[in-house]
């Protein structure tokens, strides 16, 4: 399956209830698969394989689908997936919106339950996370990788659930860093994304 990317748009749609399930368990069976014939061809997985599972938890309303998207990431990054792939720009794109929904509460109930909505709010880790993918996304631009160059919307995600962490003054202090950070690699001319008057709002509010 072809990867088209990650994009707000695509992240609107949900995807058929099961189908994130199934799509899971034949990855699995692929790795296993892989690994009983010690294959290493990077020709029988890919990243975009990973990325669109990954995807369909995304956009899923399942229970949980942020614990199935971070299992299957984890295998990514800790080198685990059988044939040594390493995540890309749509993979921390992706990760990023995931685990900033958590925080927004932007899922139906069937997803996360108001209690771990609250319990995210509260402590940030999600947010957290998303943030460390972020960073990864700016030092790979600065070190030249252009594809990583994080959007606007990248952005504005990480702002707004900043901005519903309930601890206001650190959350204000990690989104004012963010900030910083964004207008530093403008006026350096690593990136034409700069701040607008959403993302300062999200940051002073």
């Amino acid at each position: 399956v072809q990867s088209s990317g990650t994009n707000t748009t695509a992240l609107s749609i949900k995807s058929p209830r099961g189908l994130p399930q199934r799509a899971t368990t034949l990855l699995e069976t692929m790795e296993k698969n892989l690994e009983k014939e010690y294959n290493t061809s990077t020709d029988a997985l890919s990243i975009e394989t990973y990325n669109n599972v990954l995807e369909m938890w995304a956009l899923s309303h399942e229970p949980h689908s942020n614990t199935r998207a971070d299992s299957i990431f984890r295998r990514i990054n800790n080198g685990n997936s059988s044939n040594f792939i390493e995540p890309n720009a749509d993979t921390l794109r992706i990760m990023i919106r995931e685990l900033c929904q958590i925080c927004i509460g932007s899922r139906s109930e069937h997803v996360n339950t108001k209690l771990d909505i609250v319990n995210a709010q509260k402590k940030g880790n999600p947010v957290f996370q998303a943030t460390g993918h972020l960073m990864k996304m700016q030092a790979l631009l600065e070190n030249g990788s252009q594809e990583y160059e994080p959007s606007l919307e990248d952005y504005l995600m990480i702002f707004k659930a900043w901005g519903a962490v309930a601890d206001k003054r650190n959350s204000a202090k990690r989104a004012l860093n963010i900030l910083r950070k964004m207008e530093n690699l403008n006026m350096n001319r690593f990136t034409e994304v700069k701040p607008n008057a959403e993302c300062y709002k999200y940051v002073l509010k």
